[in-house]
């Protein structure tokens, strides 16, 4: 949801007394962010909106980030103001929110780049280049305000979805985890082909469209000292409403950082997505870990691989979340784990505020344990 100017300031001043810092305060003079570096695995917060405020940024919402133990935050592009309206970040405005978030003792340690702002290339339609030398100002924009991750997913099936309003083939909300918890479920028969809404994609051409955002995309993060994170393709079908996905295997990933090399070229891992494809998991860690290839894990429980799957709790999924943090630890990981795909969980009225909360521990008691071995 988008947070307008007016929002930040209304929360800055209704908050002042708790932070002890305004918007036009100079960020130094903000609280100050402390405890964990930007050198230790963490978790990192999604912020959602609580009860009787729509803003995933608002004062409460990063309360609430902050009293379940979480001091980085992952923003959605389109939360800072003017970025809706312009397809590109306004510096002043980014630096607004990141004061207003450090007022409560948080970092924004990444942005997701919107799934629409890539639909030109995506389509291979007119349109393309301007759309990247948009997201290139954008990156621009992020290592000037020293935000160290974009995130973003070259996802065609996404792009499909937002710009022609379809629901994903497959996905169903049910309960059925334990308890009566309900879940997001995949069954992905007929989905390869049962809609072709853009007709058929090859792999030549996902790969086509992908280098060309490598190519000019890339060189503008080394330049900015801000590393680019990009999502597997979810779910991890081979094709997809007629589009062959290409992002789905080490060997995809692994091409999709190749194409033009650098230390900020790099993967936001999703353990759900790896695991539903029937991939080793842990191989894959110590494979793009030992690279220092990976800049933020999607850290989520599921049963089952491609075509049926379901995203359950962490404590209850086929990968070993525990072994997975071990190696993480093994190969020196020093970025983020963000909670994902989390089941409902009775009762929780405040948009999955509980069931967050359940995870983000589960997720500390796992780092900590795995730090303890360590030392």
């Amino acid at each position: 949801m988008k947070v307008t100017r007016r929002d930040l300031l209304k929360s800055a001043a209704a908050t002042s007394a708790l932070a002890g810092t305004n918007l036009r305060q100079p960020l130094s003079a903000a609280r100050p962010v402390a405890k964990r570096g930007e050198g230790d695995m963490r978790v990192i917060a999604f912020p959602r909106a609580v009860p009787g405020d729509p803003s995933p940024l608002s004062a409460e919402a990063l309360r609430h980030v902050r009293q379940i133990g979480v001091e980085d935050i992952r923003i959605v592009s389109t939360w800072v103001p003017g970025y809706a309206e312009n397809g590109e970040m306004d510096l002043e405005e980014l630096i607004r929110v990141k004061r207003f978030a450090a007022s409560f003792g948080i970092r924004i340690g990444a942005v997701y780049l919107q799934k629409v702002d890539t639909a030109n290339l995506l389509l291979d339609r007119p349109g393309w280049k301007e759309e990247l030398d948009k997201i290139c100002r954008t990156i621009e924009c992020l290592g000037k305000a020293s935000i160290p991750v974009l995130e973003h997913s070259l996802l065609l099936s996404r792009v499909i979805r937002d710009v022609f309003k379809l629901p994903l083939p497959g996905h169903s909300r049910v309960a059925k985890g334990r308890g009566g918890a309900r879940l997001t479920t995949f069954d992905g028969k007929g989905t390869e082909d049962q809609q072709q809404p853009v007709g058929p994609v090859s792999r030549d051409q996902m790969w086509e469209r992908i280098t060309r955002f490598q190519e000019r995309c890339v060189p503008v993060a080394s330049e900015a000292k801000v590393h680019l994170a990009c999502h597997p393709d979810d779910p991890p079908m081979n094709r997809y409403w007629g589009v062959n996905q290409v992002l789905n295997t080490k060997e995809g990933l692994d091409r999709l950082i190749q194409i033009v090399p650098s230390e900020y070229n790099g993967i936001l891992l999703c353990l759900g997505t790896m695991q539903e494809s029937g991939a080793d998991v842990l191989e894959l860690i110590r494979y793009f870990g030992e690279k220092r290839k990976i800049f933020d894990i999607d850290f989520r429980g599921v049963q089952g691989t491609v075509p049926n799957y379901n995203e359950v709790f962490l404590d209850e999924g086929d990968l070993d979340m525990w072994k997975a943090v071990q190696v993480l630890k093994e190969v020196d990981y020093r970025w983020t784990l963000e909670p994902d795909h989390l089941p409902g969980i009775t009762a929780d009225i405040g948009g999955g505020l509980i069931s967050y909360a359940w995870a983000v521990g589960y997720m500390k008691a796992l780092i900590a344990a795995a730090e303890g071995s360590a030392a």
